[in-house]
C-alpha cells in the first residue's frame, strides 16, 4: 500500500465518526434525487404506456363531449386519410364490496376490431355474450372475483347484473380507469355514455393537420386528442409537486457537498504538520493535492454508491404512495430506473465533492513548510474579496432565476440562489451580530463571553459555515411548510366553495339526483333549506367546461366571496340570465376576459353569455364556470345534480337530520354526510401528495440535524486547543457546556432570523410560480405563531446540537486539546 493509502486509512479510522457522517450526508442527497427521479420516470412511463396501449396504436382519439348521449351515426366524417376506426362506449359504474362502493368504468367494445390491433388479451374464459362481461386481472385479485361470479353494477341508468365470462390482461383497452374496468360486447350495449373512436391514419398522413380538420368538421360534438393527451394533462398537474420533491434532493446533496468541504478543511488542518514533514522528505505539491482529493473522492464515491442503493429502494415506497394516491393501488406502476439520469447524478455528486475540496487542497499544496507547523491557520478570516464573490454569485443566480421563469430548471435554481443568498448574508452580518449579542454576556460572565468570542472569531470562516448551514435548514423547512399549508388551504377552499351547510346529500354511486328525490329531501323532517348543485359540461373551444348553477342568496354570495374571492357585486350580476363567471384557466385558454361574450350550444339551441368576472379553482382541472340557478334551469333541459347542500332547522341536530332525510327518501343509495366527512372524502387523494411532501420535510430536517451535529463537532475540535487553555485558566466542565449553549443560541437566533426570512421569501416565490400555472389559487399567508413555533423548535435544536457535540468530544477537549498533532 502506498504512503497516501496508509495515511488515508489511518485518518479514516481515527476520525471514523466524522467521516461516516460525511458519507451519510452525500448518501441522503443522492438517495433523495434517485428516489424522486425514479418515481417521476416510472409514473410518466406508466401513464404514457397505458395511453398507448388503450389507444391500440391509434393516431387520434375522438371522444364525445360529456353529458350527451351519442350513437355511431354522429361520427360520419370520412376522408382519404383515415385508414380505420375502432369504436367503444364507456360510462362510470359502481360496484359494492365489503360495504363500500368502488368506481369502475363500464366499457362496450368491438372485440373483433380490437383483436385486429391487439386491443385485449384473454387470459381465462371466453368472450362475453349478452348479460356477461370480462374483468381485468387487477380486479380479479383486488375484489377476489372469478369466472362465473355475478356482479351487481350500479350506473346512472340503473342497476345491472353481469356474469363474469373471462379475465383479460391489464393491457390494451383494459388499462381504462387504471385497469379497473368491466368489458362488455358493443353489440349488446344500449349505446349510452361516452362514445370514443380510435382513428388509425394512413401512412404519411400529417397527424397535426388531420386533427385540425377533424376539430373543424365535428364542430364541438367530439373532442379530438392525441393518445397521450390525457397522460400529459395529468403529469402537467403533478409537475410542480414533482419539482418540489427534486428540490429536496438537490438541497440535501448541496448540504452534503457543503459538509464535505468542512470535513476536508478539517482534514487539511489536521494534516498540516504531516504535510510539512512529507514536503521535507521530498513530496511535491501535486502529491499533497492528490492526497486530499483522493480522500474527498473516496467519501464521495462511497456516499454516492450507498445513495443510489438507498434511493432505488426508497423509490419503491414513493411509487407505492403515488399509486395509492391516483388509483387506490390499482394502477401497479412498474419501477423504471432512469439509468442516464442516475449516472448523471452519480457523476455530479462525485464532482461536487471534488470541487468543494479543490480550494483546500490547493492551499495545502502551496503552504510553506514553516507555516505547516502552526496550530492555527491565520488566514481563516473572512475578507472583502470573499464577500464580493458571494454577492456577485448571488446576483447572478437571481438574474438567472428571473430569466428561466417558472420552468423546472428555474425552480431548482431558486433553491441554489436561496443558498447563495443565505451565504452572502452570513458573510456580511454574522460576525457583527455575534459581537453585538455578546456585549450583555460579557457583563454577566466575562470569562465565558470572551471564550465564545475568541472561538468564533479565531475560526470565523468555520463559524460562518455553521451559521449558513443552520439558516439553510430553517429556510427550506419554513418555505416548504408554507407551501404545504397553502395547498391544503386551497383544496379545502375549493371544497367549501362547493359544499356548505349542515349536511351534504348525494348518491353513493355519483348518480344524478332526480327531481322527485330533490323534493323529498326538501320535505324531510329537520330540513330548513336545500341548495342543489346543478352541473353540466359545455363545449367551449376545444375544452369541456364544467358549468354549475347556484341559487343567488346571502349564503351563496358569502361562500363565493370567502372561498373563491368573487365579490358580492360581481356575483349579483349573475341575476341577469345572460351572464356567467368563468374560471381564470378557462378564460386564459379561450383568450377571453371580463366583458367578452361567449356563445355555447345548450343542446336545444345557441346561447350567448357575457363574462362578468373570473375566479380561481382546482375543480375539473380549473375548467369551470358559474351561472345562476334560474339561468341554468331556463337554459338547459338536460343536466345533473351531484349533491344537495342542506341546512337544518334550529331544533334539529345532524343525527336527527340524517334520519329524517333517510326516511323521506327511502333509497339505500342516497347518503347523508357531514361537512367534515364529505371534505375528507374529496381530499383523500390530494392528502397523499401532502403526506408525501411532509415525509420529505422530515427527511430534510433529519439530514440537517445530522449535518449540524457533525459540523459543530468539527468546530469544537477545531477550537480544542483554546478550550483546553481556558480549562487551565480555571474553566470547569460546566463552563464548557455554558459556552456551547451560548454558541448554540447565537447560531439559533441568527439562523432563525435569516432562515425564516429566506423561507418566507421561498414560500412566496413558490406560491407565485404555482399560481402562474392557473388553477391552484394559493393564498400566500404567514402566521406569526407558526414562525414563533418554528423559531422556538429550531433554537432548542441548535442548543441541543451544540451540547451533544460537546458531549461527544468531551474527552478530546480536556485530554487531547493541548496535544500538537504532527
Amino acid at each position: 500500500m502506498s504512503w497516501r493509502g496508509l495515511l488515508l486509512k489511518r485518518e479514516f479510522f481515527q476520525e471514523k465518526t466524522k467521516n461516516i457522517l460525511s458519507i451519510l450526508a452525500v448518501m441522503l442527497g443522492v438517495a433523495l434525487i434517485v428516489a424522486t427521479s425514479t418515481t417521476i420516470s416510472s409514473t410518466k412511463q406508466e401513464f404514457f404506456k397505458m395511453a398507448a396501449e388503450g389507444s391500440s396504436g391509434a393516431d387520434l382519439i375522438v371522444t364525445s363531449v360529456a353529458d350527451q348521449k351519442v350513437s355511431n351515426a354522429i361520427l360520419n366524417y370520412k376522408d382519404s386519410s383515415i385508414k380505420d376506426s375502432v369504436p367503444f362506449f364507456s360510462e362510470d359504474s359502481y360496484y359494492q364490496k365489503a360495504g363500500s362502493y368502488h368506481t369502475l368504468t363500464l366499457m362496450a367494445a368491438d372485440f373483433g376490431r380490437e383483436a385486429e390491433y391487439g386491443g385485449y388479451k384473454l387470459l381465462k374464459g371466453k368472450l362475453p355474450e349478452n348479460g356477461e362481461c370480462l374483468i381485468t386481472e387487477n380486479m380479479e385479485s383486488l375484489f377476489q372475483l372469478k369466472t362465473g361470479d355475478k356482479m351487481l353494477i350500479r350506473t346512472n341508468r340503473g342497476s345491472f347484473t353481469y356474469c363474469i365470462s373471462g379475465i383479460v390482461q391489464d393491457a390494451g383497452i383494459a388499462t381504462g380507469n387504471f385497469c379497473q374496468c368491466i368489458l362488455t360486447d358493443i353489440r349488446h350495449y344500449n349505446e349510452y355514455g361516452t362514445m370514443t373512436y380510435k382513428l388509425m391514419l394512413k401512412s404519411g398522413t400529417d397527424v397535426k393537420k388531420e386533427k385540425a380538420l377533424l376539430q373543424k368538421a365535428l364542430n364541438g360534438s367530439y373532442t379530438v386528442d392525441y393518445p397521450a393527451g390525457k397522460a400529459e394533462e395529468f403529469l402537467n398537474q403533478a409537475s410542480s409537486l414533482f419539482d418540489v420533491m427534486l428540490g429536496f434532493g438537490l438541497l440535501t446533496l448541496l448540504l452534503g457537498g457543503f459538509l464535505i468541504n468542512v470535513t476536508v478543511n478539517e482534514f487539511v488542518r489536521r494534516m498540516r504538520g504531516k504535510n510539512s514533514i512529507l514536503k521535507v522528505l521530498g513530496a511535491k505539491g501535486t502529491s499533497i493535492t492528490g492526497l486530499i482529493l483522493e480522500k474527498s473522492l473516496i467519501t464521495g464515491c462511497i456516499g454516492t454508491a450507498l445513495g443510489i442503493a438507498l434511493g432505488a429502494f426508497g423509490s419503491l415506497g414513493l411509487i407505492r404512495l403515488v399509486d395509492n394516491s391516483f388509483s387506490g393501488g390499482g394502477m401497479t406502476i412498474r419501477v423504471s430506473f432512469p439509468l442516464t439520469g442516475i449516472g448523471a447524478v452519480a457523476i455530479s455528486a462525485v464532482l461536487l465533492c471534488l470541487l468543494t475540496s479543490l480550494p483546500a487542497s490547493r492551499r495545502a499544496a502551496r503552504e510553506s513548510i514553516v507555516s505547516g507547523f502552526r496550530q492555527y491557520d491565520r488566514k481563516n478570516a473572512v475578507g472583502l474579496k470573499r464577500k464580493l464573490a458571494a454577492g456577485v454569485l448571488f446576483a447572478f443566480l437571481v438574474v438567472l432565476r428571473i430569466l428561466l421563469g417558472s420552468s423546472s430548471l428555474g425552480k431548482l435554481v431558486t433553491f441554489v440562489a436561496l443558498a447563495a443568498g443565505i451565504y452572502f448574508a452570513a458573510l456580511v452580518f454574522f460576525l457583527p451580530f455575534v459581537r453585538l449579542t455578546l456585549k450583555p454576556v460579557n457583563r454577566i460572565s466575562p470569562f465565558n463571553g470572551f471564550t465564545v468570542k475568541n472561538n468564533l472569531f479565531k475560526q470565523s470562516g468555520k463559524a460562518i459555515n455553521l451559521a449558513v448551514l443552520f439558516s439553510f435548514v430553517i429556510a427550506i423547512s419554513t418555505g416548504v411548510y408554507l407551501i404545504v399549508s397553502e395547498i391544503g388551504d386551497a383544496i379545502e377552499r375549493m371544497e367549501r366553495g362547493f359544499y356548505y351547510g349542515d349536511a351534504i346529500v348525494s348518491s353513493v354511486t355519483g348518480k344524478s339526483i332526480d327531481s322527485d328525490t330533490l323534493q323529498k329531501i326538501g320535505e324531510a323532517k329537520g330540513v330548513d333549506r336545500a341548495y342543489p348543485i346543478y352541473q353540466k359540461y359545455l363545449k367551449l373551444g376545444s375544452d369541456n367546461v364544467q358549468m354549475k348553477g347556484y341559487r343567488l342568496d346571502d349564503t351563496t354570495l358569502k361562500n363565493f366571496s370567502e372561498y373563491w374571492e368573487i365579490g358580492r357585486d360581481t356575483a349579483r350580476k349573475l341575476s341577469d340570465k345572460n351572464t356567467m363567471i368563468l374560471s381564470k384557466k378557462a378564460a386564459n385558454d379561450l383568450g377571453l376576459k371580463e366583458g367578452d361574450t361567449v356563445t355555447v350550444d345548450t343542446g336545444t339551441g345557441m346561447q350567448t353569455f357575457k363574462i362578468v368576472g373570473t375566479y380561481e379553482t382546482l375543480n375539473n382541472n380549473g375548467m369551470t364556470g358559474i351561472i345562476s340557478e334560474d339561468a341554468f334551469l331556463s337554459t338547459f333541459e338536460n343536466y345533473t345534480i351531484r349533491a344537495v347542500n342542506v341546512f337544518k332547522k334550529s331544533d334539529a341536530d345532524f343525527d336527527s337530520l340524517k334520519a329524517g332525510i333517510a326516511r323521506s327518501v327511502n333509497d339505500s343509495f342516497i347518503q347523508v354526510l357531514s361537512m367534515d366527512a364529505m371534505r375528507n372524502a374529496e381530499q383523500k387523494s390530494d392528502g397523499q401528495f401532502l403526506s408525501l411532501i411532509d415525509c420529505m420535510i422530515v427527511v430534510l430536517v433529519m439530514a440537517g440535524i445530522l449535518i449540524l451535529v457533525n459540523s459543530i463537532s468539527m468546530n469544537i475540535k477545531n477550537n480544542g486547543y483554546s478550550l483546553a487553555v481556558t480549562k487551565l485558566l480555571g474553566a470547569a466542565k460546566w463552563d464548557l457546556m455554558l459556552q456551547s449553549g451560548i454558541e448554540g443560541i447565537l447560531y439559533g437566533i441568527f439562523g432563525i432570523v435569516v432562515g425564516e426570512a429566506s423561507g418566507v421569501m421561498l414560500g412566496w416565490i413558490m406560491t407565485k410560480g404555482m399560481n402562474n400555472m392557473v388553477g391552484w389559487n394559493l393564498r400566500f399567508a404567514v402566521s406569526p405563531y407558526i414562525l414563533l413555533a418554528f423559531g422556538a423548535g429550531f433554537l432548542c435544536m441548535a442548543v441541543l446540537a451544540e451540547i451533544m457535540a460537546t458531549a461527544l468530544n468531551y474527552r478530546y477537549v480536556f485530554k487531547s486539546g493541548l496535544r500538537v498533532q504532527l
